[in-house]
């Protein structure tokens, strides 16, 4: 089977159409063109995230934030990742109320 049946009718989230173990959207290896078939209203999975550049921003500037100049040490990386996914949750949040308001 094509590397293009696959990115059209498997989902990176949900496997492989066709139940191949060495499906190329699931590896990774080519891109889903399409939604995926087992969505549902509830949760579309309208396959894989991509996240915002406002978000990846908030994200790495919350980290930086957090752990401050000079040398890094475990408990700033930790403070930091813990900022980060603060604000990638708080930008996430304000993204999708912009897509919304759209």
């Amino acid at each position: 089977m094509s590397d293009e049946v696959h990115a059209a009718h498997c989902c990176t989230r949900h496997g492989c159409k066709y139940g191949n173990a060495t499906c190329p959207v699931t590896a990774g290896v080519v891109e889903q063109l399409s939604d995926c078939e087992h969505g549902t209203l509830s949760d579309p999975c309208i396959g894989p995230i991509q996240v915002p550049d406002m978000v990846r921003r908030a994200a790495v500037a919350a980290f930086w934030e957090g752990v401050g100049p000079g040398e890094l040490t475990a408990g700033q990386a930790d403070y930091g990742l813990q900022r980060a996914v603060e604000a990638v949750i708080d930008a996430w949040e304000l993204y999708q109320e912009q897509v919304r308001e759209d």
